[in-house]
């Protein structure tokens, strides 16, 4: 969701790695510096439909900046008065703390 914050905690040797944003846990790996994390959830969403949020971050460590997708999969059949599935990219900057 956008403006959420969170957390990510790996260790510094690479390894693996889990992570908050807003109410999603991540989970996955940092090896030299490079980070991949994944997260699904599976909601009702205001159509009263059921939908698969996956959730997916990744990129360098050491820049501060990783990449973040977001995409929604349908799960209602027949998909009657179900919106459509969306799909978004933004940026996730790291806060050192």
């Amino acid at each position: 969701e956008a403006g959420s914050t969170g957390t990510i905690e790996y260790p510094c040797e690479g390894g693996a790695v889990t992570a908050t944003l807003g109410s999603i846990t991540f989970s996955g790996s940092v090896t030299n510096g490079e980070l991949s994390l994944s997260g699904t959830e599976q909601i009702i969403g205001p159509d009263g439909c059921l939908w698969q949020n996956d959730h997916f971050i990744a990129g360098s460590i050491p820049s501060g900046v990783l990449s973040y997708f977001y995409q929604e999969t349908l799960l209602t059949d027949p998909p009657f008065d179900c919106w459509s599935p969306c799909t978004e990219t933004g940026t996730v900057e790291i806060s050192w703390q």
